[in-house]
């Protein structure tokens, strides 16, 4: 046939797999089905196709980051972070370790790493909300000295222990899941760096403009509240001015999205426990 070859990829492995489960009859002809060339062929075919879903999951997961946090900032840094350890693990790969082979089963880390790169955004975020409604009256300095530790510490026993799995596959004598195990623990361990290194500072700004009263679409965009996620004092702070003998008391902080949802589904999964 003419044209690309790339198109025929489908229908040559079709007619490869028919041969395999001949019933016994002779076959004639000779077809190589472990030849480069031939391989190429149908990785490419697949090439695109694998490629759209990571994007579609890049996309879903840059929306629940942005439902979560409530802001353009932190989730910029977040993209930022799980990018970026991209090519740091592919420079270790090649160029520390002095690996050549690279096969296409390592694009499958695209999935893995954006998966856990959103939990440790997650993780650092709510950390330091949490900082800062115990620590109202705190500098951002206060805070960070007091929420990033306890954040690194928890994001480092989940990297570990993820990555300590991947590295542990290694062993497995085949060649592409030797590769993909490694690779995928140099993207979780790269990660958890970037988060340290790109994340814990974009908090740091964030909480230093809320404190100056800076509300730019790309800072946050939910808009002005009188209780704010973070517990900036200016935004959310205990009102104790007696005004005819009453105390007016703080409002309680209105939950995430993700929060409300989580929320009802264990008060649920509470109410009809007897059914299990």
């Amino acid at each position: 046939s003419t044209g690309d070859p790339y198109n025929y990829a489908d229908e040559i492995f079709e007619i490869v797999d028919s041969l395999d489960r001949a019933d016994g009859d002779l076959v004639l002809g000779a077809y190589e089905t472990v030849d480069e060339y031939f391989m190429e062929l149908y990785v490419h075919s697949l090439l695109n196709r694998d490629m759209a879903l990571a994007m579609a999951s890049a996309f879903i997961t840059t929306v629940a980051i942005l439902i979560h946090t409530g802001s353009p900032w932190l989730t910029l840094m977040g993209l930022v972070q799980i990018i970026f350890s991209f090519p740091l693990s592919l420079f270790f790969y090649h160029f520390i370790l002095r690996l050549e082979y690279f096969p296409f089963l390592n694009f499958i880390g695209v999935f893995v790493v954006f998966a856990i790169g959103a939990d440790d955004v997650f993780v650092a975020v709510d950390k330091w909300k949490n900082a800062r409604l115990q620590m109202r009256d705190s500098t951002t300095e206060e805070v960070a000295a007091h929420a990033l530790p306890d954040a690194a510490y928890a994001m480092f026993l989940t990297t570990i222990t993820t990555a300590a799995a991947f590295f542990a596959t290694t062993i497995c004598p085949i060649t592409s899941m030797f590769a993909f195990a490694l690779f995928c623990g140099l993207l979780i361990v790269f990660d958890y760096l970037m988060n340290i290194f790109i994340v814990f500072p974009g908090l740091c700004l964030y909480d230093k403009w809320l404190l100056r009263g800076k509300r730019s679409c790309c800072i946050i965009c939910r808009g002005k509240k009188k209780v704010d996620e973070l517990g900036v004092k200016e935004e959310n702070e205990f009102d104790s001015s007696e005004s005819d003998g009453e105390i007016v008391e703080m409002k309680e902080p209105k939950l995430s999205f993700i929060h409300r949802i989580l929320s009802g589904y264990y008060r649920c999964m509470h109410r009809y426990r007897w059914l299990t």
